[in-house]
């Protein structure tokens, strides 16, 4: 809806389209985010390998919840970030230009995301 009445604003020399819709979407789930407090899954959300052990299970499900709730606590620009880039596949420039930062920036934040990442792992682990 947004897209829509926005239209008349678009301006095909600052951005392409998909650059222009892309930043529309990112800011009204930063919108979003900021509004209400994030849902949670449900306890029976993933399913079960019956050939895993249940060991196994336990540990994959812990590093699972540890990597969720370490992703909760990123800013909302690493969060849109990661993403962006490693779940929609946009390359670090097509990311930057979504959120109005450069390349170079994206990975910075990309890089701080991955390092609280593996530092709480490892807290975990040890």
């Amino acid at each position: 809806m947004r897209a829509w009445t926005k239209a008349p604003d678009f301006d095909p020399r600052r951005a392409c389209f998909r650059t222009w819709l892309y930043k529309i979407v990112i800011n009204r789930c930063i919108d979003h985010q900021r509004r209400r407090a994030p849902s949670q899954l449900p306890e029976d959300f993933d399913v079960i390998d019956p050939t895993s052990d249940s060991a196994e299970i336990l540990e994959r499900a812990e590093r699972s919840r540890v990597i969720a709730d370490t992703v909760k606590c990123l800013p909302a620009v690493e969060r849109a970030a990661m993403v962006l880039v490693f779940e929609e596949g946009m390359s670090r420039v097509g990311a930057g230009r979504v959120l109005g930062i450069s390349a170079k920036r994206v990975e910075r934040h990309l890089a701080h995301a991955r390092a609280c990442l593996r530092e709480q792992l490892m807290r975990d682990d040890g």
